[in-house]
């Protein structure tokens, strides 16, 4: 038995002087390799801006893989997370920098300043290679001291958007208009949000003396409040008025007190998250007209149960929810969506993508009672009787031949 456990001391010693020489051991190449994951990043203007690493398409020939996130702010802005992962040549080198843009921020500014954190953050690797002698340190002296940051908005934020969207041909026109206010509130203990959404759509199709034109009107307010527990827990309350001529809802009010727990800390929320979020709400409804069961105005009491994985790491990127709901009056009455966005690497070079939504539907309590016309099927004035929805997208990529991708050139578009 000693002899086992002096083994084991052994190994794990050798093991840590290892990881410890790998720390302090000088990359003897100037060719440092970084691989970029970032679908929102401009690549082209890094390559310009940071021409003293080379970049290559695939992190499996890298030296240094760097992952780029980003998550809304309660101001209106983003945080971006920048996470780098030593590879060959940097093993155990691995750190995460912070940048945050503000709501008003141009993509110029956004871009400059995530560009000066990953300089930043690979200084910790390019100092260990030749390169080190290429660079100098300098620090911008503040002409005075920064006054404390005064809030006059104390966090709350406004937003305004209206859009119109305008198509046509000789036999067909559409218009179609949406618009959205939001007031809201985020900090580390609390979110408050309010938020008003409509959206109009218009269509009309012409057959030389005859026409058939239609309309859809939806409108949504809701109010939500969360309160923080602790890093794994959070409850609080969703307030919802909506109205939809498409789904034959003159007036649906509905009130949901609700609990989430995130199986991972929030403080990794931009890395991974695990939430279950449970709410049980009562909803009162009025119907434009008389629905298949004969009703025009019912209360209802019903749950809904949604569980969602978010996660990022070198190999790619899963993001998927699984929603399930049920009237308490009636258990047959019930639906289940799941929605999923997966992006992996397989190997060096080959990528596969996948998105798409599915649902199972047994809860459309709202339909009319009448048929709907031919014009309302053509032009999807109507909800119509389905037991399941789904899209679904994929897709293949494989890439080979040379690994760096450093050169830009804008000649003739991209």
């Amino acid at each position: 038995m000693k002899n086992i456990i002096l083994f084991l001391l052994i190994i794990i010693c050798s093991n840590l002087f290892s990881q410890n020489d790998t720390l302090n051991k000088t990359f003897n190449s100037t060719n440092v390799k970084i691989f970029i994951d970032c679908d929102f990043c401009d690549l082209d203007f890094i390559k310009q801006e940071m021409s003293f690493v080379n970049y290559v398409r695939d992190p499996k020939v890298a030296n240094i893989q760097l992952i780029i996130n980003e998550q809304n702010t309660g101001s209106g802005g983003k945080e971006y997370s920048l996470f780098f992962i030593g590879l060959d040549g940097f093993e155990y080198i691995n750190d995460i920098q912070k940048y945050t843009s503000n709501s008003d921020d141009t993509e110029s500014e956004i871009r400059t300043g995530l560009l000066k954190i990953m300089k930043l953050g690979l200084m910790r690797y390019l100092a260990k290679t030749p390169l080190a002698e290429k660079f100098e340190i300098s620090f911008i002296q503040e002409a005075q001291k920064v006054d404390e940051i005064i809030d006059k908005w104390k966090n709350w934020v406004f937003n305004i958007n209206l859009n119109g969207y305008f198509s046509g041909e000789e036999s067909y026109k559409s218009n179609y208009y949406n618009g959205n206010v939001s007031i809201g509130k985020i900090t580390e203990k609390k979110k408050i949000n309010f938020n008003y959404y409509f959206n109009q759509n218009i269509n009309k199709f012409d057959f030389g003396d005859n026409s058939i034109s239609g309309y859809t009107l939806s409108q949504d307010f809701s109010n939500m409040y969360v309160k923080s527990i602790n890093n794994h827990w959070s409850a609080g309350s969703i307030i919802d008025i909506f109205s939809s001529t498409y789904r034959n809802t003159k007036l649906r009010a509905l009130l949901a007190p609700a609990i989430e727990y995130n199986l991972f800390p929030y403080s990794e929320s931009n890395n991974r998250q695990l939430r279950f979020l449970y709410s049980f709400r009562y909803s009162y409804v009025q119907y434009n007209d008389t629905t298949k069961l004969n009703k025009v105005n019912e209360s209802l009491l019903s749950q809904n149960l949604e569980i969602a994985l978010k996660v990022k790491r070198k190999w790619g990127s899963i993001s998927t929810a699984i929603n399930a709901s049920n009237y308490i009056h009636d258990f047959s009455k019930n639906s289940l969506n799941l929605w999923t966005e997966l992006s992996v690497r397989l190997f060096k070079g080959f990528s596969v993508n996948i998105s798409g939504n599915a649902s199972l539907i047994n809860d459309q309590l709202f339909l009319q009672k009448t048929e709907p016309t031919y014009e309302e099927r053509l032009l999807q004035l109507r909800q119509t009787e389905t037991g399941y929805s789904y899209y679904i997208s994929t897709g293949l990529s494989y890439t080979f031949g040379s690994i760096y991708s450093n050169i830009v050139n804008p000649r003739f578009g991209d």
